[in-house]
């Protein structure tokens, strides 16, 4: 069957929705009718050359060949000499672009235009391969292309130089040794930047280094245009970009941005609405960099992702609406991660898409799930701290590893363990009064149980759960956040620490031992559901003032006889 051309006019990517892959499968060596590929990227197993038939994609899908034979694709459809800027051969130094050749066998690009940054790149048809490390600042007219591939070191290009003018393209690949750089020339206008392609669709992939782009991103005139960030490079993106379409990140890539906004305000992720099915994570990274921000925009994990918050401020994802999936059926994990310490946030609704959705908590930094989550895949806080102020399921079994801290006001439904070396604390900070609540057991064998008070305002933490609760001769901290002063709680006596049961005691605190807390002590006891504290009674003003007294006088006494002797 004769190989059919794509003209400029009718570029468009099928848009087929009913998928026969999932994002990151790997497609066998069976044959095939046909093959759709659905949002993500399918690794697809040339090995047993496999009949492909027609290939078909949705917008933010990617397709990777591994060259371990021939795949054919026959009645596919080739876009300006490639099967799309979505396609690729190979990895690390060695990715291309894929096309057929005369027998419709998918085999890598090698007919690119070879051309200098500096050279002259001026057509929307034309794939252009550069490999020398030597940037340009463009000015004067807008660089087109359809893909570039490149192949160089570190390399900085300009775009826009007192003018509005920068590159349009649909894909790009850095395969080189060093980052790409795009940023503003000077004197760089508002509209000088990337513009994305005819496509409606610009295809990033951080093939074998990085990608940074740090002028904006535009829409394509001929409507709502698309972001996919392929890995397993970072893609960095930091510019006030105004593409309304689809941001996708896929591959094991990384998609690093420096300023978020609300749905539908510009924003390194562009000016898409706040639906979940704008923001798709599948089997990539979304990672922000920048300073403290808020934005009400959900987002869909159709595979195992992650969501680093390694900023110089807090990310707050606002929305309590739930999160998207993509058609996304399988297992999944989601895992928060990153550097930053403050309240980073997830209000949204995590649940499950007939697979099971786990969340793990990485890293040093601190997340919150403030939404009423109702996933029943593992909860694993692994490092770092996680707080919950929402609640989780009763299917989440949580655990929390050695040096991590699990805390919070809300409810955790699932069983809950605290290995030796992890902590579990009550309130959302160090400085805040609160009560965690569980609905199943809870174990802190070898664990340390932090908890404060409050002297001054007669306040305390509280750790409640209608299940088993087991001490396992954890290790108690208590603190006093309220200064030195007595202790003015309505009673002297209240309770840390409810279950339904309690066996074990703290280590080295058997029944009736006593705690100093600041300048307070207090006796703790054990019944069979709650761990008590009970200040112990302080002298009132004029109790120590007769004290004191009868002192004086003992002392005179004692002066009066001594001297009687000599």
């Amino acid at each position: 069957m004769p190989l059919k051309k794509k003209t400029p006019s009718d570029r468009q990517y099928s848009q087929v929705l009913a998928a026969t892959l999932l994002a990151a499968m790997v497609v066998g060596n069976a044959a095939h009718a046909d093959t759709a590929l659905t949002t993500g990227q399918t690794v697809i197993d040339t090995t047993g050359n496999p009949a492909l038939g027609v290939i078909s994609r949705a917008a933010g899908a990617t397709a990777l060949f591994n060259a371990a034979g021939i795949a054919t694709a026959t009645g596919t459809s080739l876009d300006n000499g490639i099967l799309g800027p979505w396609a690729f051969i190979g990895t690390g130094t060695a990715t291309r672009y894929a096309t057929l050749d005369g027998s419709n066998n998918v085999v890598s690009y090698t007919a690119g235009t070879t051309v200098l940054w500096t050279g002259t790149i001026n057509s929307a048809t034309t794939n252009f391969d550069i490999s020398s490390a030597t940037g340009a600042t463009y000015g004067g007219s807008e660089r087109v292309a359809n893909t570039i591939r490149y192949t160089g070191g570190a390399v900085t290009i300009g775009l826009g130089n007192n003018t509005a003018f920068g590159l349009t393209v649909n894909g790009l690949i850095n395969a080189g040794t060093g980052t790409l750089t795009f940023q503003p020339g000077g004197g760089a206008t508002a509209a000088a930047g990337i513009h994305i392609g005819a496509t409606k669709e610009l295809v990033l992939n951080a093939a074998n280094a990085g990608i940074t782009i740090s002028s904006a991103v535009h829409e394509n005139a001929g409507g709502a245009s698309a972001v996919t960030v392929v890995g397993p490079n970072t893609v960095t993106l930091s510019g006030a970009s105004d593409y309304t379409g689809i941001t996708t990140v896929t591959g094991a890539g990384t998609l690093s941005v420096s300023t978020l906004a609300n749905g539908g305000s510009n924003s390194s992720i562009g000016a898409s609405t706040n639906v979940a099915g704008n923001l798709i994570l599948t089997g990539g990274t979304l990672k922000y960099t920048g300073a403290a921000v808020s934005t009400d925009r959900l987002f869909s994990v159709q595979s195992s992702s992650t969501i680093d918050a390694s900023g110089t401020g807090a990310v707050n994802f606002t929305n309590t609406g739930s999160m998207g999936f993509n058609g996304g059926t399988a297992a999944k994990t989601l895992t928060l991660t990153g550097t930053n310490t403050g309240t980073n946030t997830i209000a949204a609704v995590i649940g499950d898409n007939t697979g099971a959705t786990s969340v793990t908590k990485s890293a040093a930094g601190t997340w919150v799930l403030s939404g009423a989550n109702t996933y029943t895949g593992a909860t694993a806080v692994n490092a770092g701290t996680l707080s919950v102020t929402g609640s989780l399921a009763s299917g989440s079994a949580v655990s929390v590893a050695s040096g991590a801290t699990l805390r919070g006001t809300g409810t955790i439904n699932g069983a809950t363990t605290i290995t030796s070396g992890g902590i579990l604390a009550a309130g959302t900070s160090a400085s805040s009064i609160g009560t965690l609540t569980f609905s199943s057991t809870l174990g802190t064998t070898g664990a340390t149980v932090s908890l404060k008070l409050n002297s001054t305002l007669g306040t305390f933490d509280l750790l409640t759960s209608s299940g088993a609760v087991t001490l396992g001769s954890a290790a108690l901290f208590l603190s006093d956040i309220g200064g030195s002063g007595s202790w003015t709680g309505t009673s002297s006596a209240f309770s840390i620490l409810h279950g339904s049961s309690i066996s074990g005691t703290f280590a080295g605190l058997s029944d009736g031992s006593t705690i100093t807390v600041g300048s307070n002590s207090f006796t703790i006891n054990y019944t069979t559901s709650d761990v008590t504290l009970t200040a112990s009674a302080i002298p009132e003003p004029a109790t120590y003032a007769a004290i004191f007294g009868a002192l004086a006088l003992g002392m005179g006494l004692i002066r009066r006889r001594c001297q009687s002797a000599v």
